[in-house]
This record gives C-alpha cells, structure tokens and sequence, in this order.
C-alpha cells in the first residue's frame, strides 16, 4: 500500500506495484515518423512484462494504439488516462478503470497526458512529448513518459516515491500559508485556518457524515468561539475540537452518510475559516451563502485559485 496516495486510488497498490507508461501507440502508422526505432507492439509487451508482476497495476497516459495488445499486458489491474489519439469508449472492455483529463492521485503527484505547466507543488507524470523538447521550466517537476523518450520502460511510482522524488516538491497548503503572510495575513489567522482544515479531514478519518459534520460544525457553540477574537477553543487543537461538535450534536452523527475525501473536506473546512478573516462574518452566516453541496461542486474548477479568489467566485453566484 502506498500511503501518499489519495484514498480512492490506493486500491491500486495494494499488495502489489503500480507502473506507469505512455504513448504506447501500438500498430500506430505514425510511429516511425516519431522515431525511426520504435520497437515493435510485441516488444514493448516483453519489456513491460519483463517488469510487472501479474498482482501489479499498470498505467498507460494515453495514445495506447492499437486495443487488442492491451489483453497482454499480464498486470491485475489495468488503467488509462485517455490522450489525444484516444477516442472515448475504445476502451471500456480493456481498461478497468478510464480517465478522461489531468488527475491527482496525491497531494504532489498529478498524471497527465500531456504536461502540465504553472504548478510548481507538484510532480506532473506525462507522455505526449516524443521528442522531449518541450518548454520545462526550472522549479517545475516533470517526468517524461513518452516510450520512445524513457526506452518504452515503465517506472515503479513507489520505488521513485520511495527514493525522494518528491522530496523537493514544496507543499501547496505550505505555499498559501507563505503567500498570505506577504498579503497581510496573520500567521495565528493562517494557523487556525490549517486547524480548522485539520479538523474537518479528522471527520472524515472517523467516518462521519461529511454533510452532516459540516452543517452542524458551522452552526455550532464551536464555530461560534472560533469566530471570536480570542477565545481558548483557537488553540485546543483539532482532536479536542472535534469531541466538542460530536458532544453538541448528541446522535446527529450516528446516521451514515457520505464522507468526502480528505482533500476536499480540508479545503472546505479551510475556505470557511479564511472566508471569516477575510469578510468578518460568522460561521453561520458562510454556511447558508455556500453550503456542503456548493462547495462539492465549485472544488474542482476553484481548487486551484486562491483563497480570496475562491471566495469572490463563491459571494457572485449568491
């Protein structure tokens, strides 16, 4: 099992090895053009199972070619990230599981088809670029998977995880923190904002109802002390805070309900707190502009932007 992973995708290591490879392009009439040496459909099945083991997952970034050598490869579970000579639907009975665009499997680990620029926190894994040219900026952590670029051998992710790849990837929450301190943010205001993020991922760890926690932290005793300008609850912690809620709530969490991921709820949980420093209004009063469900469906397209840019997007489509 590879921790750093986000939990839905840390079925893929488990109990086995996750390989990646791109461009694959098996039977493809272009090949030859791209390079002269591109090795037969055949050869690159023996060098990528001459690696894998039939427990491991293996991951294709796109361009796969021609469907019907993918029944070779021997991996358990099999992955694709659709590229641009990928049609949708090719592949349903091949693939266990597709991916249509860009996707992060870890905090710093984002997977791609083509690179991905201007995100200097994470590590962008891609193909796409068969001649290796492409404008890498320093700063900015790539790995080129293109077969013919990287000698049509996949990479083990958690071989490179395990041998510091990512030890040089700063952290995106250690990022914000830096920047709103030069934009005028308090370091305890940011401290507190990471605290409330904390608190609301630990929900989550313990199972409880993401909707449900949420709704009742925002309109709760607890909320309403962490609004204040001082009070004791501000440095409890989030293991303390979060008993406090369970206790004001009584059997409001005992009903099952969906939990979201870690990510996500942190990110919620930490807007919420920053919305607060940054417009002075309550907890209560945030939650009824952009509940649980808002914040589900603006993550993806807001993840990205900062705070006070998320929380300008948010007041417009009030």
């Amino acid at each position: 099992m590879i921790p750093t992973l986000y939990e839905p995708f840390r079925h893929w290591s488990d109990g086995n090895s996750i390989y990646i490879l791109s461009d694959l392009h098996f039977d493809d009439a272009d090949c030859k053009f791209m390079s002269p040496e591109w090795i037969t459909p055949q050869e690159q099945i023996a060098i990528i199972n001459g690696m894998i083991m039939k427990n491991d997952t293996f991951i294709c970034l796109g361009d796969v070619g021609s469907k019907e050598y993918i029944k070779d490869i021997k991996a358990r579970k099999k992955i694709v990230i659709l590229g641009n000579h990928d049609a949708k639907g090719a592949y349903k009975n091949y693939f266990d599981e597709i991916y249509t665009g860009p996707l992060f499997i870890a905090e710093k680990i984002l997977l791609s088809h083509e690179p991905v620029y201007g995100l200097p926190w994470c590590l962008n894994i891609h193909g796409h670029d068969h001649n290796n040219v492409e404008p890498y900026k320093e700063g900015y952590k790539h790995i080129n998977l293109a077969a013919n670029v990287c000698g049509y051998t996949p990479i083990n992710i958690g071989k490179i995880i395990k041998d510091g790849v990512l030890a040089d990837v700063p952290s995106i929450h250690r990022m914000t923190i830096d920047r709103q301190v030069e934009r005028g943010m308090t370091s305890i205001e940011l401290q507190l904002c990471d605290i409330q993020g904390r608190l609301f991922k630990l929900s989550a760890r313990r199972g409880i109802s993401s909707a449900e926690f949420i709704k009742v932290f925002m309109n709760s005793a607890t909320a309403k002390a962490l609004d204040s300008t001082y009070n004791r609850m501000q440095w409890a912690g989030e293991k303390y805070l979060l008993e406090e809620v369970i206790d004001e709530a009584g059997d409001r969490f005992e009903k099952p309900g969906e939990v979201c991921t870690e990510e996500l709820i942190y990110w919620i949980g930490y807007i919420y707190r920053y919305w607060h420093y940054v417009m002075g209004e309550a907890s209560k009063e945030i939650y009824k502009r952009a509940p649980v469900k808002v914040m589900k469906q603006n993550y993806a397209r807001l993840y990205m932007m900062t705070p006070e840019e998320v929380i300008e997007v948010l007041k417009g489509n009030n």
